[in-house]
């Protein structure tokens, strides 16, 4: 299995970094003066940036929580400490508390560059799901955000986003959409759940919570989980989005396996066409 750091863009942000260590050996070669300790924690922190993506899905991928070109390296980096020095219920629970008003305005924003979401319906299903889930109404809230997970998948990729196996969501050069990252959380939220359990639950189990078969899903966990997830489709449905945009516009297009846009999709981008 390949790991997020061999993505080639962060190879490429190292390699940057490795030049300037050249160029700062020329310059001591020449006599001019050179930051060498600046040199050396750009250095350090460039090696923990590209290396903190894999360690953040080794650590939570498998508790629901992925890595993303859009959450934040802070966020990534304190659930680590931690996560390594209190242990998962504590790492866990930050991750809950950082799910705040500011994290949901920023993030639900950003789902507008997806033009199947953007002044759609669903906007409103998620503000509405987010006063639930800040009221405690997990019971509520989880539900309506999975079905919006399972909603955009469709509208995107004419599939759904819990069977994998018929879903496109490994692309190359993806940090979210890594075979550790989308992958992982539609094989684990996928599972059948084929026995009712009044057992409380830390996954949002999809097919558990939509058939009433998981009855205790209802906690911040479950609910700030399934936030977590439809935000980190963005950057896989934007490759998509622009992939079907290239080649309805006939130029050279990024074939991504297993995709077969959407209706929503391919329509709205043919009336984007058009005008």
């Amino acid at each position: 299995m390949s790991e997020i750091k061999d993505n080639t863009n962060l190879q490429k942000l190292e390699n940057d970094v490795e030049s300037l260590s050249k160029l700062g050996e020329l310059l001591d070669s020449l006599g001019i003066e050179f930051d060498h300790q600046f040199l050396a924690t750009l250095r350090t922190e460039t090696f923990q940036f590209v290396t903190l993506a894999d360690k953040f899905n080794a650590a939570f991928s498998q508790h629901g929580w992925i890595a993303t070109e859009d959450i934040s390296t802070k966020l990534m980096e304190k659930a680590l400490e931690i996560f390594h020095s209190r242990g998962l219920v504590e790492s866990e629970k930050y991750l809950c508390e950082s799910f705040d008003d500011d994290y949901f305005a920023l993030h639900s924003h950003r789902m507008k560059a997806l033009w199947v979401w953007k002044n759609s319906e669903r906007e409103n299903l998620l503000r509405l799901a987010f006063e639930d889930h800040k009221n405690q109404r997990y019971h509520a809230s989880t539900p309506v955000v999975l079905a919006q997970i399972d909603g955009l998948a469709f509208d995107i990729n004419k599939n759904t986003f819990f069977n994998h196996k018929k879903s496109s969501l490994i692309l190359e050069n993806s940090v979210a959409a890594h075979e550790t990252g989308l992958n992982t959380l539609s094989k684990i939220s996928g599972k059948p759940r084929t026995k009712t359990q009044s057992n409380p639950i830390r996954f949002p189990y999809r097919h558990g919570i939509l058939h009433g078969r998981d009855l205790a899903y209802a906690n911040r966990a479950v609910s700030t989980k399934s936030f977590f997830a439809l935000f980190a489709m963005r950057p896989w449905a934007l490759r998509c989005q622009q992939s079907e945009l290239s080649r309805q516009q006939g130029l050279d297009y990024e074939e991504i396996p297993g995709f077969t846009p959407g209706d929503l999709l391919q329509s709205i981008i043919q009336e984007m066409l058009k005008s």
